[in-house]
């Protein structure tokens, strides 16, 4: 098993990264896009912790999903959307996003943008082409029924603005801000919630 890696350096790390991103003026476009930067520092650490929790559990389980592979590459993706998921547990999360005004609010006009299809969200990563099927599959997936696929959708989404942003893909232009403005304000509780968790289930967890 991993080492417990939760320290009070890490949570220094957390607290000091969230209080940069929340500096930025959300009225610039330039400023939208560090604040994404920095909260999105502190998402990795807070999924790659997901992802070592995760293990460790599955390890002491005698399971073998969600156990890491030494010799491979870290499992980027899953771990910012399907690990975080299953750590948050999706109906928890959905919960949490849609009993607040704000982070109601900013659900409703992310769905809505995500429909309209304006923003090409997924990008092949070599070619930077519209893979517009993927954008369909969000659309399908935000607007279901299901808890789960609501909650992945919304991850899936925060990480290909990720992938288009550090790629280069995306521009820093005004018209990111409409797009960019609601995904902060959910990718924010989003963090808070993740961070939370992660405090209460590595003080239970016997290392």
């Amino acid at each position: 098993m991993y080492p417990h890696p939760l320290t009070a350096q890490f949570e220094e790390f957390y607290r000091r990264w969230l209080t940069k991103a929340q500096q930025y003026d959300a009225a610039e476009p330039e400023e939208l896009f560090d604040k994404f930067f920095s909260l999105y520092v502190v998402y990795n650490a807070l999924y790659t912790k997901t992802a070592t929790y995760l293990h460790n559990k599955a390890v002491r389980e005698g399971t073998e999903e969600y156990q890491l592979d030494p010799n491979g590459s870290f499992p980027d993706r899953q771990a910012a959307t399907r690990y975080v998921c299953q750590l948050l547990k999706s109906s928890s999360l959905m919960q949490s996003l849609e009993s607040s005004s704000e982070t109601s609010r900013a659900l409703k006009e992310l769905k809505a943008i995500v429909a309209e299809q304006h923003f090409r969200i997924c990008l092949n990563p070599v070619t930077g082409e519209w893979e517009q099927e993927r954008d369909l599959q969000l659309v399908s997936m935000l607007e279901s029924n299901s808890k789960d696929e609501n909650a992945r959708a919304i991850l899936q989404v925060i990480y290909q603005i990720r992938c288009n942003m550090f790629h280069g893909r995306k521009d820093i232009q005004p018209i990111q801000q409409k797009i960019l403005v609601p995904l902060i304000i959910i990718f924010e509780k989003v963090i808070k919630k993740l961070f939370l968790k992660i405090e209460q289930v590595y003080q239970e967890f016997s290392w």
